[in-house]
């Protein structure tokens, strides 16, 4: 979206553009903003408010409140307390529990279990010789799986971390009259969030962080957060993937936005693992421009591997993949399974051409790009860490 604006704008005049800017950012501001109050939600509960069906069951309410502990219920989040009702819910309905509480009690605790069983190894509660109570194996051996992505040779964790919502803000860093104060954004309440969600995400396996130009405030964060965990002893350099994004445009325009992402990561990382041409769709003038820019930044050093995300149809990705420029590429979830509200016409061509020509497997090494930037909800030493 941000990349199509960034297009239109640059065909506007310099005041024109100015204030599209700004009436841009002053909305994303007051949309996406972070606040102290921003996730306390409804303190009232509402009359539209629908209690899950086997509440007005006694004897199995009985039974699955039975599975809730104090102390485990303190270690779930909302959001998984919310999922797991409705898990249970469904079995109430739909499973032929409602007359077996001894089975909706031992369904509750799995799932309860099943939600918390990695907090010590985040937490650093547990030693190296605990061993999980389900499998058996060692908690510390319990990492996310890893393919080869693209035509890299990077393993990439089959979940990954994205960071369009790990900000402090939308508000642009690159309009001086707009750009919030680093140094009150790298001291503000969601930074420490970042920091511990990366810190959380390494120790599960998930080594990479994503984030780009147009994302607000995310791209500095992030790499601060990085940089404070090295310095830390905590990670080494070559042990996390960090991706970038910059949108496409003619020299002036994408060498612009460039410093100002290398001005973020250069002292502090010293080379970008992953720099994605963002939000493309033809092989345009602009699109050749970048790449060959970007062919240079990697014979540099200050790159490793070239890619693209689109929201293009299954003819234009082909066209982007065929011209044999880059690596890897990052597809939208409703382009290659549909979404929750319809399926797209092009999504089996799109995904099949698309890991054939990669040469992928089918299965892992697509992005799909909603489940990335969306972020990670993980609980923290009994607290959710909400990214703003």
């Amino acid at each position: 979206m941000f990349g199509c604006i960034s297009q239109l704008i640059r065909k506007m005049g310099n005041v024109a553009s100015t204030i599209v800017s700004l009436i841009l950012s002053i909305g994303q501001y007051a949309v996406f903003g972070w606040s102290k109050d921003a996730y306390k939600g409804d303190l009232v509960p509402s009359a539209d408010i629908k209690l899950a069906t086997f509440f007005s069951d006694a004897p199995v309410y009985a039974a699955v409140k039975a599975a809730f502990t104090k102390q485990k219920v303190a270690q779930l989040s909302d959001e998984a307390l919310i999922k797991i009702c409705r898990q249970i819910d469904f079995w109430y309905r739909d499973g032929g529990l409602q007359n077996d509480p001894v089975a909706m009690k031992h369904l509750a605790e799995k799932l309860i279990d099943d939600s918390i069983w990695y907090l010590p190894l985040i937490t650093k509660q547990s030693s190296p010789s605990t061993n999980d109570a389900r499998s058996g194996l060692p908690l510390s051996s319990l990492k996310v799986p890893t393919r080869r992505f693209g035509k890299t040779d990077i393993q990439m964790p089959i979940v990954t971390c994205g960071g369009m919502r790990l900000q402090h803000t939308w508000l642009p860093d690159f309009v001086p009259l707009l750009r919030p104060n680093r140094k009150s954004v790298l001291n503000s309440p969601p930074q420490q969030n970042i920091k511990n969600c990366i810190r959380s995400c390494l120790a599960l396996g998930i080594n990479h962080f994503e984030t780009a130009r147009f994302y607000g405030t995310s791209e500095y964060q992030i790499v601060e957060a990085l940089y404070e965990l090295i310095q830390e002893g905590e990670v080494k350099r070559e042990d996390f993937i960090l991706q970038t994004k910059i949108p496409a445009g003619d020299e002036k325009t994408f060498m612009k936005f460039w410093k100002q992402s290398w001005s973020n990561i250069e002292k502090k990382l010293g080379y970008i693992d992953l720099l994605g041409i963002h939000a493309i769709a033809f092989m345009d003038e602009n699109t050749e421009i970048s790449l060959k820019i970007s062919e240079q930044l990697k014979q540099e050093g200050k790159i490793r591997h070239i890619g693209f995300s689109t929201h293009g149809t299954s003819s234009q990705i082909m066209n982007l993949i065929n011209s044999e420029r880059v690596s890897y590429g990052m597809l939208y979830y409703e382009g290659v399974v549909g979404t929750w509200y319809g399926t797209c016409s092009w999504t089996y061509p799109v995904s099949q051409s698309f890991t054939n020509s990669l040469n992928m497997s089918t299965s892992t090494n697509i992005f799909l790009d909603p489940i990335t930037e969306v972020g990670l909800r993980i609980p923290w030493e009994g607290k959710e860490i909400r990214p703003a």
